[in-house]
């Protein structure tokens, strides 16, 4: 889901950061560094860029990777995202 981001078009991308910056949507600092971190990468986001090693560094800045917190992570960013569309389609 992490790559699905690059469906987007610039306008959507827009959109899609406001609802992760608004605080009745999104509450988790984490995901809020993870949207920028794809942002910088858009719309070229590779598995590569979103590997659990990369994640670990950037969002966490530890040289290993917890799975917990990665699944955490991925977890709560594909929920903000799918709300995101659902929001879109109505």
């Amino acid at each position: 889901m992490l790559k699905d981001i690059n469906s987007l078009n610039k306008e959507e991308i827009k959109k899609f950061e406001d609802f992760v910056n608004s605080p009745y949507f999104n509450k988790y600092e984490t995901v809020k560094k993870l949207f920028y971190y794809l942002k910088d990468k858009y719309p070229k986001i590779t598995s590569e860029y979103v590997s659990k090693i990369n994640l670990s560094v950037i969002i966490y800045g530890e040289k290993t990777f917890n799975s917990e917190k990665i699944r955490k992570l991925e977890s709560d960013f594909n929920k903000l995202f799918e709300k995101f569309l659902l929001v879109e389609e109505s």
